[in-house]
Protein backbone atom coordinates (compact mmCIF):
# COMPACT_ATOMS: atom_id res chain seq x y z
CA UNK A 1 0.00 0.00 0.00
CA UNK A 2 1.66 3.64 -0.79
CA UNK A 3 2.41 5.39 2.28
CA UNK A 4 0.18 8.55 1.24
CA UNK A 5 -2.58 6.38 1.61
CA UNK A 6 -2.00 4.66 5.06
CA UNK A 7 -3.16 6.38 8.23
CA UNK A 8 -2.87 4.96 11.49
CA UNK A 9 -5.20 5.69 14.48
CA UNK A 10 -4.85 5.53 18.25
CA UNK A 11 -7.86 5.54 20.38
CA UNK A 12 -9.00 3.88 23.85
CA UNK A 13 -10.53 0.44 24.02
CA UNK A 14 -14.21 2.27 25.34
CA UNK A 15 -13.75 4.46 21.88
CA UNK A 16 -13.54 1.02 19.26
CA UNK A 17 -16.93 1.18 18.19
CA UNK A 18 -16.94 4.76 17.54
CA UNK A 19 -13.46 4.18 15.84
CA UNK A 20 -14.54 0.80 13.32
CA UNK A 21 -17.50 3.09 12.69
CA UNK A 22 -16.81 6.73 11.98
CA UNK A 23 -13.06 6.53 11.02
CA UNK A 24 -12.43 3.36 9.91
CA UNK A 25 -14.91 2.36 8.07
CA UNK A 26 -14.86 5.84 6.15
CA UNK A 27 -11.45 6.15 5.51
CA UNK A 28 -11.55 2.23 4.37
CA UNK A 29 -14.34 3.02 1.55
CA UNK A 30 -12.39 5.66 0.31
CA UNK A 31 -9.82 3.24 -0.33
CA UNK A 32 -7.40 4.55 2.25
CA UNK A 33 -4.93 1.87 4.44
CA UNK A 34 -6.25 2.07 8.02
CA UNK A 35 -4.05 0.48 10.99
CA UNK A 36 -5.05 1.08 14.61
CA UNK A 37 -3.34 0.49 18.13
CA UNK A 38 -4.25 -2.98 17.86
CA UNK A 39 -1.89 -3.34 15.16
CA UNK A 40 1.53 -2.10 14.61
CA UNK A 41 1.48 0.89 12.81
CA UNK A 42 3.88 0.82 9.88
CA UNK A 43 7.11 2.32 9.68
CA UNK A 44 6.00 4.25 6.78
CA UNK A 45 3.16 5.73 8.30
CA UNK A 46 3.43 9.53 8.40
CA UNK A 47 -0.39 10.29 8.77
CA UNK A 48 -1.95 9.08 12.72
CA UNK A 49 -5.49 10.08 13.88
CA UNK A 50 -5.42 10.43 17.62
CA UNK A 51 -9.04 10.34 19.24
CA UNK A 52 -8.66 11.79 22.50
CA UNK A 53 -10.77 10.93 25.24
CA UNK A 54 -10.17 10.61 29.02
CA UNK A 55 -9.46 6.99 28.46
CA UNK A 56 -7.02 7.38 25.77
CA UNK A 57 -4.56 8.59 28.57
CA UNK A 58 -5.01 5.13 30.63
CA UNK A 59 -3.96 2.83 28.02
CA UNK A 60 -0.82 1.00 28.19
CA UNK A 61 0.38 2.34 24.68
CA UNK A 62 0.14 5.74 25.93
CA UNK A 63 3.72 6.17 26.87
CA UNK A 64 4.99 5.24 23.52
CA UNK A 65 2.10 7.58 21.91
CA UNK A 66 4.59 10.60 21.79
CA UNK A 67 7.32 9.02 20.29
CA UNK A 68 5.02 7.39 17.39
CA UNK A 69 3.45 10.62 16.85
CA UNK A 70 6.36 12.81 16.67
CA UNK A 71 7.43 14.30 13.33
CA UNK A 72 4.06 12.75 11.89
CA UNK A 73 1.09 14.28 10.50
CA UNK A 74 -1.48 14.18 13.22
CA UNK A 75 -4.99 14.85 13.63
CA UNK A 76 -6.50 15.29 17.15
CA UNK A 77 -9.73 14.28 17.45
CA UNK A 78 -11.31 15.32 20.96
CA UNK A 79 -14.55 13.17 21.00
CA UNK A 80 -15.16 14.22 24.70
CA UNK A 81 -14.03 16.59 27.24
CA UNK A 82 -10.46 15.69 28.66
CA UNK A 83 -6.95 17.32 29.76
CA UNK A 84 -4.42 16.65 26.96
CA UNK A 85 -0.97 16.76 27.63
CA UNK A 86 0.98 19.78 26.10
CA UNK A 87 3.44 17.67 24.51
CA UNK A 88 0.63 15.75 22.71
CA UNK A 89 -1.32 18.54 22.17
CA UNK A 90 1.43 20.12 20.68
CA UNK A 91 2.65 17.02 18.30
CA UNK A 92 -0.85 17.41 16.41
CA UNK A 93 -0.76 19.50 13.42
CA UNK A 94 -4.94 19.44 13.36
CA UNK A 95 -7.43 19.38 15.78
CA UNK A 96 -11.49 18.54 15.99
CA UNK A 97 -13.09 19.42 18.94
CA UNK A 98 -16.39 17.11 18.75
CA UNK A 99 -17.80 17.31 22.25
CA UNK A 100 -20.42 19.91 21.43
CA UNK A 101 -21.19 18.21 17.72
CA UNK A 102 -24.42 15.91 17.36
CA UNK A 103 -23.18 13.36 16.00
CA UNK A 104 -26.19 12.08 15.18
CA UNK A 105 -26.85 14.41 12.44
CA UNK A 106 -26.66 12.71 8.46
CA UNK A 107 -25.20 14.94 6.81
CA UNK A 108 -22.36 14.87 9.94
CA UNK A 109 -20.44 12.43 8.00
CA UNK A 110 -20.12 14.20 4.51
CA UNK A 111 -18.32 17.02 6.29
CA UNK A 112 -16.28 15.18 8.50
CA UNK A 113 -14.85 12.96 6.05
CA UNK A 114 -13.73 16.26 4.12
CA UNK A 115 -12.08 17.85 7.16
CA UNK A 116 -9.97 14.45 7.75
CA UNK A 117 -8.81 14.44 3.99
CA UNK A 118 -8.06 18.60 4.40
CA UNK A 119 -6.22 17.75 8.07
CA UNK A 120 -4.29 15.02 6.73
CA UNK A 121 -3.18 15.94 3.22
CA UNK A 122 -4.92 12.44 1.78
CA UNK A 123 -4.88 12.05 -1.46
CA UNK A 124 -8.02 12.13 -3.41
CA UNK A 125 -8.72 8.39 -3.68
CA UNK A 126 -9.79 6.84 -6.70
CA UNK A 127 -12.49 4.52 -6.89
CA UNK A 128 -12.57 1.34 -9.66
CA UNK A 129 -15.54 -0.05 -11.03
Amino acid sequence: MPEDSQVHIYHSKKERLWVKQWLTGMLEANRYNVTTNRQQAPTNTSRMILVLTPELFDEPFCFQLLDAIEGKTVLGIKLRDCEVPEEISSECTSYMDLTTTDLSDLTFHITFMFRIKKALKLPVSICSA
